[in-house]
């Protein structure tokens, strides 16, 4: 039998907060505990009868991943594949159990009833492991702070951005955003005040990107956006928007609203560039950016840059 799962060696981490995935993960686990039990109380129903209760009233008792599963409201962990696997499964094992308990009480068990109980129970468990292990991955690679995706899982992204992009021809863009003058933030206002700007921006950037597009924390002050299935010319349009969007914005602070700009290194990926050369590339970008005043926009085109 072969169990479909999503990639568990370079998984996508959940976007969601890293306090309210511990507590669902927690939850999880305390659940499928007594899911465990209730397969414990089938499978001795099965061979010993049970003197205490009907062998029906099974058909319509819950187990407490029944009661957890109703209650799950997080619509980024509703639709990941392998918790919406993990519901199908469990309502496949209560099926599975209703017929076993019904041939049991009739008399008229099959092995191969019990095969697919069986079968059923350890799918189970597959799809709860790969949920643990994206639960500690995801919190592994999210910056407590900002809740943005951190560096060090940046490369899994931008290296399967740039396969896809060499099988189909496709384009994709790399920018690298930092805050203009933001020592001079926390200097001034200090350290407290400087991560709430940080917050903040993390925050608009996350608003102003597409669904499909990736933001990073790339540095302290720095983030890296990488942006499928756009050219350069659009790209640049949508950077623009974004600083326009930061710079309009002032950041409410304990210490009053302070101002905040942008300077932002664009590329587009060219055939035969690798991962360093983008980089390297956008980090360029945003170096003539800052020399040529900051707060402004400099791609791979820099005739054509906006300011």
């Amino acid at each position: 039998m072969t169990i479909q799962v999503e990639d568990t060696k370079n998984p996508v981490p959940l976007p969601v907060d890293n306090d309210l995935l511990a507590a669902f993960f927690n939850d999880l686990d305390w659940a499928y505990r007594g899911f465990v039990t209730w397969l414990t109380d089938i499978n001795k129903t099965l061979i010993f009868g049970s003197p205490d209760k009907e062998d029906r009233q099974w058909e319509v008792e819950k187990c407490d991943l029944c009661r957890f599963i109703d209650n799950v409201s997080i619509p980024e962990i509703k639709g990941n594949y392998d918790f919406k696997r993990l519901v199908a499964t469990h309502n496949s094992a209560h099926e599975s159990a209703d017929a076993l308990l019904r041939s049991h009480a009739s008399g008229q068990l099959e092995i191969g009833d019990y095969e697919t109980f069986k079968r059923m129970a350890i799918r189970m468990n597959v799809y709860v492991d790969h949920l643990r292990h994206l639960s500690a991955f995801t919190i592994a690679h999210t910056d407590d702070l900002t809740g943005l995706l951190t560096r060090d899982v940046m490369d899994n992204y931008l290296q399967k951005e740039l396969d896809r992009c060499k099988r189909t021809g496709r384009v994709f863009c790399l920018a690298i955003a930092d805050l203009d003058h933001f020592k001079a933030v926390n200097d001034t206002h200090g350290h407290q005040a400087g991560d709430d700007v940080l917050i903040k921006v993390a925050e608009l950037f996350a608003l102003s990107v597409r669904s499909y597009d990736h933001v990073f924390r790339y540095g302290g002050e720095e983030f890296l956006l990488l942006l499928p299935e756009v050219d350069e010319s659009h790209a640049l349009e949508a950077m623009e928007r974004m600083r326009k969007r930061v710079q309009s914005e002032p950041i409410a602070t304990g210490h009053g609203k302070i101002p905040v700009t942008l300077s932002i290194g664009l590329i587009e990926y060219k055939e035969g560039r690798n991962a360093e050369q983008l980089i390297r590339e956008a980090d360029e970008n945003l170096y003539a950016a800052k020399e040529a005043g900051r707060n402004q926009v400099v791609s791979g085109r820099k005739d054509k840059s906006l300011s």
